[in-house]
């Protein structure tokens, strides 16, 4: 090697040199004081044809944070440096809202998806789903075929509950425009039905008699005067669909004129509930017409479209306590104390609830009377047993709250809401309850959720419900006119669950998919969705791990991962078909069952 050329090698390693110390130089700034960049990056797609959205805004829901997908859909952002727990959204004009983990439309269950990440993690491939939003519109107009401003339109979907199929509210609150027009935008796929109805207010200088209100059922989609009778529409993602209707008396009416009697104490306000029968079948509020009592006890309807109703009423006997209140009607006696883990639970009036139910048929032209004899609610009796290594003092007894909730519409259809509890007295010293008075319907037995969370039963679940001997823990009690004596709640500090490890069909992990529970037994799956700490058909989703676990009631159940949530998730139907993929799994109290399901 020439002189030159040793030189210019020497000033080479010596560069190097420089460069090598100064990296280090930084290196060791860097672990002094500075924070390695973390991010997070994936791609918003289509939920229905996989497809990349472009220009989707990507949120970092606690900071506000924003960025908009590129033309394959992808995004990345870069954390602040203090940011250890993730929470993203997505957004875009047309698309219902979407959260990584969703894998439907009506697909709540993730709620929001937390993602933990440490200093200088990189975290790819999250997929953020979005659903094209559809849309109903049209115009509502009079006999006359002039429009009509100010209509209420009604949006109602088809909804699963423990007792099948109902139509429940999805919308409402739009209406019509100066010209008679209107649009409902923002709708999930699903199957829905139309209605419209004159504001609820009567209008101005109307006076209002006690005892007497004409009929004025909403109009449904094309042309009819309940629900039952409305065209099912049934919408996809994106889907655009019209509805025009228009406002006429109903072809063929009747009038119905009632007497209440049997009543020890004052009926006048007394609400009466007229409801046609094919609506209480489909729990549709706005079919039913409701009135109120006069002082001489007498009630009267007009214009009422021909056809079989219930007639119904129940009253609260008034109580010196303070109660919560929907409409005038006590709803349950659990009231926060103000003390932060405690409730305090209310005396039952003495006196009975006042119930009412009978069916009548209105024929056209004809004035239909009938007489309405009132009689005593049947209650809900039982006692709570205690199984668990905790002694419960008498003083926390007296503030368990048991929970006696309406299960599926029957005479609570006119408020359109279940209340969360009905009242139920304080606990006795032996675990013994009693609940007020009820109407005839089905009902759930349990504990409020409020007292799951105080000081005198943390810790403890559900663990059985005997009703007549048999097992009804989730499932829902029949309640007719006589008193049901013999319940039997057990609570358990002990823990019971399923746990386990979620794989895709080469035996990698597969944390994007949503794991189903549900009993054996098929009569057991039929599922009222109200009461989550004794639900046996529930769903969990996977750790990033591909890991979960889940509480359960004990029992015998089967266990599936599906990429894909249906609307009808819950009903016996489709449960059946996961039967094939799923996998056993016996829980016994206080016990952990193990498996390893593959995601399809």
């Amino acid at each position: 090697m020439t002189l030159p050329s040793r030189r210019l090698a020497r000033v080479i390693v010596a560069v190097a040199l420089a460069v090598q110390i100064a990296g280090s130089s930084g290196l060791a700034d860097q672990g002094r004081g500075q924070t390695p960049e973390s991010s997070i990056a994936g791609r918003v797609v289509d939920g229905s044809t996989g497809g990349s959205i472009e220009g989707a805004e990507v949120t970092l829901d606690s900071v506000n944070q924003k960025t908009q997908t590129r033309a394959d859909g992808t995004f990345r952002l870069v954390l602040p440096a203090t940011m250890r727990r993730v929470t993203l959204s997505a957004t875009k004009p047309g698309y219902i809202t979407g959260r990584p983990g969703r894998l439907g439309p009506m697909d709540s269950f993730p709620g929001t998806r937390v993602f933990e990440i440490n200093a200088g993690d990189h975290v790819e491939n999250v997929e953020i789903r979005l659903w094209a939003e559809a849309a109903i519109s049209g115009r509502v107009t009079d006999e006359g075929d002039t429009p009509i401003a100010g209509i209420q339109i009604l949006v109602l979907k088809r909804t699963y509950t423990g007792a099948g199929w109902r139509w429940l509210t999805s919308s409402v609150g739009t209406r019509t425009d100066d010209q008679g027009l209107y649009r409902i935008g923002r709708l999930a796929p699903a199957d829905y039905i139309v209605g419209a109805r004159r504001p609820a207010p009567p209008p101005a200088g109307t006076k209002f008699v006690r005892g007497e209100i004409t009929a004025e059922p909403p109009v449904y989609f094309p042309d009819a005067h309940s629900a039952s009778a409305a065209l099912v529409m049934t919408l996809g993602a994106g889907d655009q669909r019209s509805a025009d209707m228009r406002f006429g008396a109903p072809a063929k009416t009747g009038s119905l004129s009632g007497q209440i009697t049997g009543s020890d104490r004052s009926t006048a306000g007394m609400k009466i509930h007229v409801t046609p029968l094919a609506a209480v079948d489909n729990m549709t509020p706005y079919d039913e017409i409701t009135t109120t009592v006069a002082d001489d006890g007498r009630f009267h309807v007009t214009r009422l479209p021909e056809g079989p109703y219930r007639i119904s009423t129940f009253q609260f006997a008034p109580s010196d306590e303070p109660l919560f209140t929907i409409g005038g009607d006590f709803f349950r006696t659990v009231l926060s104390t103000g003390v932060a883990g405690r409730v305090n639970v209310t005396p039952l009036p003495a006196a009975p609830t006042w119930v009412a139910d009978g069916v009548v048929t209105i024929e056209d032209g004809r004035d239909t009377t009938v007489t309405l004899p009132v009689h005593p609610g049947a209650r809900v009796r039982g006692r709570v047993v205690f199984d668990g290594a905790t002694t419960i003092s008498a003083e926390k007894l007296r503030t368990i709250a048991v929970a006696v909730r309406p299960a599926d519409g029957g005479m609570w259809t006119s408020f359109n809401a279940i209340p969360d509890s009905l009242p139920v007295g304080p606990m006795e010293s032996d675990g013994r309850f009693t609940s007020i008075g009820l109407p005839p319907g089905l009902y759930l037995v349990g504990v409020n959720a409020m007292t799951f969370s105080n000081d005198a039963l943390r810790g403890w679940t559900a663990a059985s419900l005997l009703a007549g001997g048999r097992e009804m823990l989730g499932d829902a009690i029949r309640l007719d006119n006589t008193d049901i004596n013999d319940v039997v709640l057990t609570l358990s500090d002990k823990t019971t669950q399923i746990v386990g490890v979620v794989q895709d069909a080469q035996g990698r992990p597969a944390p994007d998919a949503r794991v189903i529970v549900f009993p054996k037994n098929a009569a057991a799956r039929n599922q009222y969705f109200v009461e989550l700490s004794t639900q046996r058909v529930k769903q969990t989703v996977p750790d990033r791990s591909a890991l979960f676990t889940i509480a359960v009631v004990p029992g015998d159940y089967f266990v599936a991962a599906v990429t894909k949530v249906p609307q009808d998730w819950m009903t016996p139907e489709f449960l059946q078909t996961l039967v094939p993929r799923a996998v056993s799994a016996t829980a016994t109290l206080g016990g952990t069952a193990r498996v390893s399901v593959v995601a399809r």
